[in-house]
């Protein structure tokens, strides 16, 4: 019925969003806070098809070091700067934590960089010499924080990419959104030989309604009160997040809607992304 979702219910809210900084690295700049020249990487190790933590680490622990190359990881590991401000040429990883709880098969590695080459390579190992076992290796572009003397206001363009007409309620997809300059203008050049990027928006939140009166099934989790609840994920696809259907009534349509924190203000975005949930089966 209408009055479906003003039963009384105990909610859990903490922030779950996965920084992963893949796909937006920034080279540590003097005109960027110390805690803001930080960047993470993850690593998933996914064991067919489930996530699965790697065997025989010591504490679940592993190192990871950077290296220049073109095509492939060569020379001596760069010096970083880890999280407590110490230069290194290894940082320490981990599983990741969420809301007090590791997640298994997911590690993180989290160091400040002043390599500014084309390309960067990831190594995640462990021991060293002959006994150096290494278990990964990515890469990553660094980018370069810019400052300017002009102020700009961007717009955006968003979309979610792989959102369905409907849902069983309890599903979970993990839906992506791309998002890009509405001011973007490609050339012939552009179109024939590079996909369009998607652009990162790092403090991003959704919102859930009930299209046939509006209600607000999931407000936008800004600010410190509300624990950001609804702050997207990103990594080196962009951003995303998991749309938990277990409290959304069968038979309605609902809109999902974005809010980005831009420029020291909250500015909810205009486009609305509808489906429905199922009926139940009868």
């Amino acid at each position: 019925s209408e009055f479906y979702h003003y039963q009384p219910t105990i909610e859990a809210r903490w922030d779950s969003a996965r920084k992963d900084n893949r796909g937006n690295f920034y080279i540590s700049s003097s005109v960027a806070p110390a805690v803001d020249n930080l960047n993470t990487l993850y690593l998933y190790n996914v064991i067919r098809g489930q996530l699965t933590n790697i065997p025989s680490l010591s504490n679940d622990k592993l190192m990871v070091e950077i290296y220049s190359g073109s095509t492939a990881p060569v020379g001596t590991a760069l010096s970083v700067v880890d999280s407590v401000g110490s230069s290194v040429t290894a940082v320490t990883g981990g599983l990741l934590v969420e809301n007090g709880s590791t997640i298994t098969g997911v590690y993180t590695a989290s160091f400040a960089s002043t390599s500014s080459l084309e390309t960067i390579f990831d190594v995640w190992h462990t021991g060293s010499g002959v006994s150096r076992t290494e278990f990964y290796t990515g890469s990553y572009e660094p980018l370069s924080v810019g400052t300017t003397d002009l102020l700009y206001d961007t717009v955006y363009l968003t979309t979610i990419t792989n959102l369905e007409d409907n849902y069983k309620k309890g599903q979970k997809p993990k839906l992506r959104v791309f998002v890009r300059n509405k001011d973007w203008s490609p050339n012939i050049y552009t179109v024939a030989n590079s996909a369009i990027e998607t652009t990162t928006i790092e403090d991003a939140y959704y919102g859930i309604h009930r299209s046939i009166d509006n209600l607000e099934i999931i407000p936008f989790g800004t600010g410190s009160s509300n624990n950001n609840f609804s702050r997207l994920s990103y990594d080196v696809s962009g951003n995303y997040f998991e749309l938990d259907t277990s409290c959304l009534e069968p038979g309605y349509m609902y809109g999902i809607k974005f809010a980005y924190y831009l420029q020291g203000e909250y500015r909810e975005q205009p486009e609305v992304f509808k489906f429905k949930i199922e009926e139940d089966d009868v």
